[in-house]
């Protein structure tokens, strides 16, 4: 129960968030300031109370150090009131727009890190989505220029990629990232490399459970069909890497 506790703090509490919110903290909207630093204080307040019972000491001397502003607050953790299932608005929506948007930031410094790309450079995206992630993107593309460092973000319907544009499959579409300027072409040709290897070994795996008869009998139903969906995820991702691969090599 601890180490779920944790789990779920660290996968959804932690620096993560922070890091979401740093766009807001040094931008020029105070209202908007003023909301995230509300809904920071609140997420830290209950994810403290969440891991008091495990963490006594750390977690009463990090809850009294939050500035809370309003009167009638307890004078320990241990006696204020813990958190319950309720007590916070859940907007799946913009959750599920969020992970997209982490998931784009995640695969564009991917890419700049294994390419040695300088953290200061800003790079040029282009995002090939399908149109309700690029509808709710286009609200909060403020969000993937701070965290990812890019510029000239442009949605496209589609987009052929030469070999000096770095590509990948994200939920909903395609990035591709321009790196004529950028990288050595060498470098990114080992990267698909190490990629393809990668998802290879962890399709031929999949593969093999589906064509075990042993599996497909005794696993639980919603089992197989996860590792149907898997299957059917791993071979996409493959072809994908595999064309951009022979591109570059052209």
């Amino acid at each position: 129960m601890t180490i779920r506790r944790i789990q779920i703090i660290r996968k959804n509490r932690g620096k993560e968030n922070v890091s979401r919110i740093k766009p807001t903290f040094f931008g020029t909207d105070e209202n908007a300031k003023t909301v995230g630093k509300k809904v920071l204080l609140k997420v830290l307040d209950a994810s403290f109370k969440l891991l008091h019972p495990f963490m006594p000491h750390v977690t009463e001397e990090l809850w009294q150090s939050l500035p809370f502003t309003f009167d009638g607050r307890e004078e320990s953790i241990m006696i204020s009131r813990f958190p319950e299932a309720g007590d916070c608005p859940v907007f799946e929506k913009d959750a599920q727009t969020m992970e997209e948007i982490i998931e784009i930031i995640t695969v564009i410094r991917t890419i700049r890190a294994e390419n040695n790309i300088k953290p200061s450079a800003e790079l040029p995206l282009k995002l090939a989505l399908v149109e309700g992630l690029r509808n709710a993107l286009s609200e909060k593309l403020e969000y993937i220029i701070k965290l990812a460092r890019v510029k000239d973000i442009e949605f496209v319907d589609t987009f052929t990629p030469d070999k000096e544009t770095a590509s990948s499959l994200v939920k909903g579409g395609t990035l591709y990232i321009p790196l004529a300027g950028f990288i050595d072409f060498t470098d990114e040709i080992k990267r698909l490399e190490k990629e393809i290897a990668k998802l290879q070994k962890d399709f031929d795996l999949c593969d093999r459970k589906l064509n075990n008869p042993n599996f497909l009998e005794k696993a639980q139903p919603e089992v197989v069909e996860k590792e149907k969906s898997k299957h059917t995820e791993l071979s996409e991702n493959l072809a994908h890497l595999k064309a951009r691969l022979g591109e570059i090599r052209k």
